[in-house]
């Protein structure tokens, strides 16, 4: 029996939690024994940076007598001292996109220990839909309504911009957008302190926010509060007609990927598994970029179903299970 311990869990509903909830269900069965790390003889880390920094001192014992398969959750250019102890302590490597892969393989580490797969989204929530339902009869002004329910802002202070998820970027971009198009920008998700306060500084675009506000107005965390559920964020999918990632820094996002199963078309910088997953069609480098695509939205929604289909179709429940069972 193999002995499987699930390191990473943050326990706030966060999508590493929701990662490690889908795995503790992928090694339910008679030959699998989940455990503490302990009594493991299986470690499947969720959380490098949190692993490595709690168990250095002991990873080299950790190491020879346990199978420590790490999957990996952020942007390895921007976490570089992590990335040595992680090619020299772990038996394999999951890797949400190919830029993780080429730099570990860069940093000397074997590639038939790497494995690429794109980061776990459940299929049987987030899955095309028909027509939107919401906030479209509320609002009967024709807009171009753009998503964005990615976390801005940053715990410590929720003042400040998350770097890595390029708040700014939008609005600044979106600034521009607003000048040429009728644009509203539907906003979801906690910790959108810093977006929404930008929102109402600049005055200039129409948005909408899917929680409560009042954490919002003054300055309290909601990361419990606004962490809607998978299926309240998978309706909102099908109220746009596009979702935007502005983000300077991704092991994914995760945002992507819903979009994909839910064949809701997405934009993104080139970050994570966007040029893996969407192609350089969908990656924008400039406002003037992005401008130019909205103009264009039905040509790249037909584009995008294709893509969308393809990626229902390869990265199925079931693909996810045997690749994991065969590293494990």
């Amino acid at each position: 029996m193999k002995k499987v311990n699930i390191y990473g869990r943050e326990n706030v509903n966060w999508s590493i939690d929701k990662d490690i909830q889908f795995l503790e269900e992928v090694f339910t069965g008679p030959e699998y024994f989940l455990t503490n790390i302990f009594q493991s003889n299986i470690i499947i880390v969720m959380n490098w940076n949190k692993f490595y920094d709690r168990f250095y001192l002991i990873l080299p014992w950790i190491s020879k007598i346990k199978k420590i398969i790490v999957w990996v959750s952020n942007d390895l250019r921007h976490n570089a001292k992590y990335v040595n102890p992680l090619v020299l302590y772990s038996d394999h490597i999951i890797c949400a996109n190919s830029t993780q892969k080429n730099l570990l393989l860069h940093h000397g580490f074997f590639e038939d220990k790497l494995t690429i797969l794109p980061y776990w989204v459940d299929p049987s929530v987030f899955f095309p839909r028909g027509e939107p339902i919401e906030i479209r009869q509320v609002n009967k002004k024709r807009s171009i309504y753009i998503g964005s329910f990615q976390r801005d802002s940053l715990g410590s202070d929720l003042s400040q911009p998350k770097w890595q998820k390029g708040p700014d970027i939008l609005i600044d971009f979106l600034k521009i957008i607003n000048k040429f198009i009728n644009i509203e920008l539907i906003v979801a998700g906690p910790r959108r302190h810093y977006l929404i306060n930008s929102l109402k500084s600049c005055g200039e675009i129409t948005y909408s926010f899917c929680g409560d506000i009042s954490y919002i107005n003054n300055f309290m965390d909601d990361i419990i509060h606004n962490n809607l559920p998978d299926s309240r964020v998978a309706q909102l999918y099908r109220e746009l007609d596009c979702y935007i990632v502005t983000s300077r820094s991704e092991g994914g996002p995760k945002a992507i990927i819903e979009c994909l199963n839910s064949n809701c078309l997405v934009f993104s910088t080139d970050v994570g598994v966007a040029r893996d997953l969407l192609g350089s069609d969908f990656i924008f480098t400039s406002a003037d970029d992005l401008l130019y695509k909205l103009k264009n939205l039905e040509t790249y929604k037909e584009n995008f179903k294709i893509r969308s289909e393809y990626f229902r179709k390869k990265y199925n429940k079931n693909f996810y299970i045997q690749t994991l069972k065969e590293l494990v």
